[in-house]
This record gives structure tokens, sequence and C-alpha cells, in this order.
């Protein structure tokens, strides 16, 4: 008599260490609490690779070397070091030429100078003048000879890093950059996650962003030449083709993973995304089959436990007098932070709270920080670390008002960011970026006021507006039919419900599969093997 069927095991991969990666924690136990068998495969250090467990899912961080990303590296640096080591070659001949002319030009006067008889003073001083008409001739010849040779080495760098600038336009212009030469990483991903897949046998792979898609595509083919069919899923957390830019992310690296994703994206069985608008993208641009479920990032909340949650206006040591308006999220150039410090000194005795994500000491806030002396608003500029992911809408809680004040790129256009939803739970009112979809989401359901994005005038103004009457925006926040469609128990049903369609089968909120200590220790001698 044969027990019940083994629930379906699904392998989920992403390109970080779990850690602090919520949307993958909040999927997997999702997933577990339906009964399915859940491991997530992260990425750390060749040093330490781990198994662990969050509940009844099981985490493994398989170690990631990359060799092939740290060795195209060197071959670029060894180019620009090259070409570096042939300009100061120039400045060298140069000064070797101006010390041996003023050398040449010296002797003369240095001779009329030595004590000798007249005849013999004379004698000499006409040697160094007939050997200094001679030096300087042959200077001249060697000047030229350097100048020469030094222009064409010039123009010859010049000319062939304008060719490779031209040709990277061209091939970005056209969508012609490919994804092996500017992203030699996922090749390295490829030789670490592909042991751990095959050691594994999941009945369907789940591929988080764009960087694993090649991951997952090439475990399914080999499952196929092994005589399995291994579905995988494609949960796309951005708009890869209108990612914002800043810092190393160019135009270039953006196209590069374009390339991979659109290389991939046929081979998935199903594709998830986290809005509305990208969905729509991806469906019309790549041609796909069914439009990509939507399952939103909405925050979780931790049960109460014995510690309380110190309310970020508490950190911040202000009292409920005193107005205090948040960002809480990623610091970079894109996200139009410096626009709400900025807009600090139209807005007077308000008090900005930043919980930097990932901490509150990255280069970037510290050019933060140097801004707000430079602006004289220092005093009632908080910079603050952030709290776990699930004690975020308490940490929130008591704020006048949350800000999402991101530039305009076609990836923020289309999103609905995760911080509207941690907003939207702690009943803080919501002053954000006029962007399609968030502007359209604050007026429809009127949780907060829209301003055209890095207008540091037209925040300040909606701040004030916001501030000047608030129990609208409160008591909109508050709607128990908008949370309860904002919940992360309905997106959790979306996602169970594209599992259930994949795997023929109903997925429903049920026991948790248990997985015993022997399969743990495998999955640990699996992560063995890749270090």
């Amino acid at each position: 008599m044969s027990g019940p069927p083994k629930p379906a095991h699904v392998v989920m991969l992403v390109a970080n260490d779990v850690a602090t990666d919520t949307r993958v924690k909040k999927e997997a136990l999702a997933l577990a609490a339906a009964g399915l068998r859940v491991t997530v495969v992260g990425t750390t250090s060749p040093a330490n690779p781990s198994t662990t467990t969050m509940g009844a899912v099981t985490i493994m961080r398989a170690p990631v070397a990359f060799a092939i990303r740290d060795q195209a590296a060197r071959r670029e640096a060894d180019r620009l070091s090259a070409r570096r080591a042939r300009k100061e070659g120039r400045a060298a001949a140069r000064a070797r030429l101006e010390a041996r002319e003023r050398d040449i030009v010296s002797r003369a006067s240095l001779t009329r100078s030595r004590p000798h008889d007249g005849l013999v003073r004379q004698v000499a001083h006409a040697s160094a003048v007939a050997w200094g008409r001679l030096g300087r001739r042959a200077l001249r010849v060697r000047r030229f000879v350097v100048r020469a040779r030094g222009a064409l080495s010039h123009r010859s760098d010049r000319a062939i890093a304008e060719a490779r600038e031209r040709r990277e336009e061209r091939r970005t212009a056209t969508g012609r950059i490919r994804w092996t030469r500017v992203h030699p990483a996922v090749l390295d991903y490829e030789l670490a996650f592909a042991p751990v897949l095959d050691a594994l046998e999941p009945d369907v792979i789940h591929a988080h962003d764009m960087h694993l898609v090649g991951v997952a595509a090439h475990a399914r083919a080999r499952a196929r030449r092994a005589g399995r069919d291994v579905p995988w899923i494609y949960d796309a957390h951005e708009y890869v083709r209108g990612l914002s830019q800043y810092g190393g992310r160019t135009a270039r690296v953006i196209a590069g993973w374009a390339d991979l994703e659109g290389e991939f994206i046929h081979d998935a069985a199903r594709v998830v995304t986290v809005s509305p608008a990208i969905a729509e993208a991806l469906h019309s641009d790549y041609a796909l089959a069914s439009r990509p479920a939507v399952v939103l990032n909405i925050p979780t909340q931790d049960p109460p436990g014995p510690e309380r949650v110190v309310p970020l206006r508490e950190v911040c040591g202000l009292g409920p007098e005193v107005p205090l308006i948040t960002y809480s999220g990623g610091m970079t150039s894109a996200r139009g932070v410096d626009t709400a410090i900025e807009a600090l000194r139209g807005i007077a005795g308000v008090h900005l709270a930043l919980v930097c994500v990932p901490h509150n000491d990255t280069w970037f806030v510290r050019k933060l920080r140097e801004q707000a002396v430079g602006l004289g608003v220092d005093e009632r500029v908080h910079f603050v670390n952030p709290v776990s992911p699930g004690r975020v809408v308490d940490f929130l809680r008591g704020t006048d008002v949350g800000l999402i004040p991101g530039l305009s790129f076609p990836s923020h256009e289309m999103s609905l960011p995760n911080k509207l939803f941690e907003y939207l739970h702690a009943c803080v009112p919501v002053v954000g970026s006029d962007l399609q979809s968030l502007g359209a989401f604050l007026r429809e359901h009127r949780v907060g006021v829209p301003f055209p994005p890095g207008d540091t005038q037209g925040l300040a103004e909606a701040v004030r507006a916001v501030l000047a009457d608030p129990e609208p925006f409160r008591r909109a926040t508050m709607n128990q039919r908008l949370v309860a469609r904002y919940s992360w128990s309905h997106e959790a049903e979306v996602l169970r419900s594209v599992y259930s369609d994949l795997l023929g089968v109903p997925v429903t909120i049920g026991e948790p599969a248990v997985v015993a200590t022997a399969e743990v220790l495998d999955l640990t001698e699996a992560v063995a093997t890749v270090a």
C-alpha cells in the first residue's frame, strides 16, 4: 500500500544571500503554507556555504567564486593600465627633453665663470658653445620625434576609445549588447548553482529577478536530457528594459540585463511580476502567450513579541507636536532623496527622517549628510538605520507623511513600490512623485498627494497640503476594503493560483511540508560539493 504522494519540491533561486530579500521570503513561506516543499538557494562567499531553515522553508547558501567576473575586470584594468602607462611615458619623454635643454643652455655660462687663463677660458667657452649648438639641434630633432610619436600615440588611443564608445552606443541603441560580454558574473552563477540544482531534483524552479533566468533555463534543459520535465517560473522584480540609471548602472549595463532576460523569458512556463503596468509591458515586449500574474510587494508584519518596536518618531527624539516626514528605502540618486532634503528649506519646522537601506553610513548617505549641512537643514534631518522587514509598519506608525520621491525612469513609472504599502498599512499619508502607476494609485484611493518628479517646490507644496489637513488621507488609509485588497494574504493567493495552474492540482493553505533532518543534511552536502 503506497503512502500519500510526496509534495512538489519548489526550488527558488536568488542572486543574494536571502537575508534581506523580503519578497523571496514571503513567497517561499506562502508556498510552504500550502504544503509544498520549498528550498531557497541564495549565494555566499566560498568560505561560508550553509543550510538553515525558516519555518518549513530550507535556505541554502551556495558559494560563488566570481572567477569569470574578476578575470574580465582584470583584463579591463590591464587595458586601462597600459593606456595610462603610454600616457605617462609620453610625459616622461617630454620631461627628459626639457631637463636636457636646460643642461645645454647652462653649460656656456658655467664655462665663463670657471677660474682659467683668458685663452683657456675662450677655448672652453667656444667648445661649449659649439657643443651647445649641436646639442640644441639634436634636441630639436629629438623633440620633433617625441612630439610626433606622442601625438600619434594619443590619436591612436583616442581613436580606439572613441570607436569603442561608438560601437557600444550602436549596440546599446540597436539592442545588440550581449549579456555574456557585459555580465560575466552570470556564468559564475551558472557554475555555482548548476550542481546544487541537479542534486536537489526540483519539480519546479522559481527564478527571482533577471540574474538567474539562464541558470533556470539550463537546469530545465539538463533535466529534459535526463528524462524529466522541470518547468520554471520567472519572477520579474522590475521592468528590466527601463531600469533607473545611477552610478555603475549605465545604459550598457541595463542593455546587457535586457538581453539576458530576452534570451530566456520564453522558456519560462510562467511569468510573475510586481505591478500591472510591468505585466502589460512584458506581455507586449516579448509577445508572451499570456499576461504575467501580478504579485504586489505587500509587507507582512511580525506577530507581537516580548520586545516593543520603538517608533521612528521616538528614535528621532521628537514629540508628537513636531511635524515628521519620512523616506524609508534604498539610498541612490535615482530615488530623489536629495529633492526631499532640499525641500526642507520651504517647509519650516518640519523634520525629515531617512530610514537608510541597507544602513546609514554608505557613500551616498554621506553625500546626503553633506547636502543637509550645506543647506543649513542638518538639524532637521535624521539618518536612521532600518529595522527588520516584519517590523517596518509598526516602526513607521505615528509619522505624518511618507515620501516616495523617485525620479522618472520607465521602471519607476510602472512600479508600485513596497514602501507605498508600508505607509498604507502604517496609516501614513503619502506624498509621491507623479509617476504613471504611483500617481494613479494616489489619486484613485486618495491616500496622498502626487507632485512632479524632481520638483523641490512641488514636493514642499504637497507636504504642506497634507500637513494642513491630514485626516481625510488618514481615513483613506484605514479603509478596510482597501487594506484587505492590498494585503499579503491576497497576494499569496495569487501566487498559489499560479502554482495550481502550473502543477495541475489545487495549491491552497494547508499543512506545511515537513523536511526531515536527513534531507537537510543531504542539502548541506550538496552545497559543500560546490565549495
